[in-house]
């Protein structure tokens, strides 16, 4: 099979996918749909490069120009003042910065420890809830749980069957997660929407199609629909993003820059002041 001669050089949740849509006779469609996925991520790359070049640039002039107040100004600065300040603006910097690092470094410790404590399923809601990307990531979610559930829907297969096909593919898959999910909801009697709410990765939209009552191929060429719009909207959450990365890295520049100008300003007024 295809999916197998592939498995070695994608990753899991694509192999499963190739393999899916191989067994019901959908590759040729899911082979176009994955080369425009593949398509769009590149173009996206090339223009996140093409957005970074300009203010790498200037991060790189910024570097230069830092090291150079730091090697040959500051220490003349230093020199201006008869005697050192106590709680000077130096001090105040340095120890503004340390406790800066120690928090980060602490709190950048507990995530990474809680992270590695949380299941498949539960990092997945978490990347949801990420601020900024984390409709990306929804979006993301819901047009791969919808397009192959619209393949499998589209070739007959009922609930069960789903879940029993899904079930047996690798735990860290997408798929898998999904079939555990609905597996748990069938176990404990609950209702889908119920369920939906706690798992922002699959679509609210999801539940209207259930309970409108159309057969499985019905409900697969409607979910296939969807499907098309979840991608649509998750090229277009990406461009937005793109669009704010040169303000965000030109505002950060223009602190930098503003912090340098006052690092500089300040030594050389408490300087005057001390001459009057």
């Amino acid at each position: 099979m295809l999916a197998t001669g592939l498995k070695k050089y994608v990753s899991q949740d694509l192999y499963y996918q190739l393999r899916l849509a191989e067994q019901h006779g959908a590759l040729a469609q899911t082979l176009k749909e994955l080369g425009t996925l593949r398509l769009t991520a590149a173009k996206q790359r090339r223009k996140l490069r093409g957005l970074l070049q300009y203010p790498l640039i200037l991060l790189g002039m910024l570097a230069v120009v830092i090291g150079g107040l730091v090697i040959f100004i500051y220490p003349e600065l230093d020199s201006w003042q008869a005697q050192p300040r106590e709680g000077s603006w130096k001090e105040i910097i340095l120890n503004i910065g340390v406790y800066l690092l120690t928090s980060l470094f602490i709190i950048g410790g507990l995530q990474w420890w809680r992270w590695r404590r949380l299941s498949l399923c539960q990092r997945m809601v978490w990347r949801c809830r990420l601020p900024f990307v984390g409709r990306s990531f929804r979006l993301y979610y819901s047009y791969y749980l919808t397009t192959n559930l619209a393949g499998m829907l589209r070739h007959g297969l009922s609930l069960k069957e789903i879940i029993r096909v899904t079930g047996q593919y690798g735990q860290s898959s997408l798929l898998y997660q999904f079939s555990a999910i609905i597996r748990e909801l069938l176990a404990e009697g609950k209702r889908v929407d119920q369920v939906i709410i706690n798992y922002p990765f699959i679509p609210n939209e999801l539940v209207v199609f259930i309970n409108k009552g159309a057969t499985l191929e019905e409900l697969g060429d409607e979910l296939t629909v969807f499907a098309q719009l979840q991608f649509k909207r998750l090229v277009q959450s990406i461009e937005r993003l793109l669009v704010w990365v040169q303000p965000v890295i030109f505002v950060l520049i223009a602190v930098t820059i503003v912090a340098l100008y006052l690092s500089i300003l300040l030594p050389i007024y408490h300087s005057l002041q001390g001459v009057v």
